[in-house]
């Protein structure tokens, strides 16, 4: 845990597939994440989310944090099952 809050992301590696997914499925307007160098996971995902759902992450490098900022726009899935609410 200490190791993850060193490399200076927000999200633990083995869990960056995970918030790439919620991200691209979120409402429809900017989400940003910032992680510590990307997994071989999370490069997997990020392909899988441009073919399946047309969603495009920008990713901006910071070198001197050795982070990266991923931003997209997510594509405002709802869940159906749910009751409206009326």
């Amino acid at each position: 845990m200490a190791e993850e809050a060193r490399r200076g992301g927000c999200v633990d590696s083995g869990h960056q597939p995970l918030a790439l997914i919620l991200a691209a499925l979120g409402p429809a307007e900017a989400q940003r994440i910032r992680m510590g160098p990307l997994t071989p996971g999370a490069v997997r995902t990020l392909r899988l989310l441009r073919d399946a759902l047309g969603v495009r992450f920008a990713l901006q490098a910071e070198e001197e944090t050795g982070t990266v900022l991923l931003t997209c726009v997510g594509t405002g899935t709802t869940n159906v099952a749910r009751k409206a609410r009326l």
